[in-house]
């Protein structure tokens, strides 16, 4: 079994058309992306300072190819 392969916040949101990581971070969590592409984690919620966002590439990819549906 191959490990998940996460790819950099900054190519996501260039690709996707998104501000930011807080603005990718806010719509993975409320479930914009069918499938889901990632996991975010907003700050505090493991006490963390600032968004941790995972975007996974195999996710990223199957949803691009079913012409996911993302709201700006």
């Amino acid at each position: 079994m191959t490990p998940l392969r996460i790819i950099p916040n900054q190519d996501v949101c260039k690709l996707l058309g998104l501000q930011d990581t807080t603005m990718l971070g806010i719509a993975i969590k409320s479930g914009k992306f069918e499938p889901n592409i990632g996991v975010a984690f907003e700050p505090g919620e493991i006490d963390n300072k600032h968004w941790i966002v995972k975007v996974y590439e195999d996710r990223l990819n199957a949803w691009l190819g079913k012409g996911g549906n993302h709201e700006k």
